[in-house]
């Protein structure tokens, strides 16, 4: 039991280090640290999103795709939680035809920030901790 709370403990303050990288524009080492870190299912899940928005805010526009897609179609099974579960599909899916509708692959974001926002209220703090809207 220790071991799992020392793991994700871990896990959880690592992220945070890629968090404050990302935050000052650092996209590069965050994603660096990114690549080294081990955790539950439920938290490589959340990696591959995160990742997508890393890649997305450095305008690795592909690669952003790529990752938001992965997120959706190997990653989301593994969110416990009804609440958080939706919000971050609708929050993926966003993010996702943002991207496409940026390199012109899309015309109109088919999911409205309104649905997202309403989502996000739902989910559990620490989600919406790690994904803000």
């Amino acid at each position: 039991m220790f071991k799992r709370i020392f793991n994700s403990t871990q896990f959880s303050w690592k992220l945070h280090k890629v968090g404050k990288l990302y935050n000052e524009g650092e996209c590069k080492r965050a994603l660096e640290l990114l690549d080294g870190l081990k955790g539950s299912k439920e938290e490589m899940a959340k990696l591959l999103l995160f990742k997508a928005d890393i890649l997305h805010r450095d305008g690795e526009l592909l690669k952003s795709v790529a990752q938001y897609e992965k997120f959706l179609f190997e990653g989301l099974s593994e969110i416990k939680g009804q609440n958080d579960k939706n919000y971050l599909r609708l929050y993926a899916q966003y993010y996702l035809a943002s991207v496409k509708t940026k390199s012109g692959q899309i015309d109109v974001v088919p999911v409205l920030r309104a649905e997202v926002v309403a989502a996000f209220q739902e989910a559990t703090l620490l989600v919406r901790a790690d994904f803000v809207i």
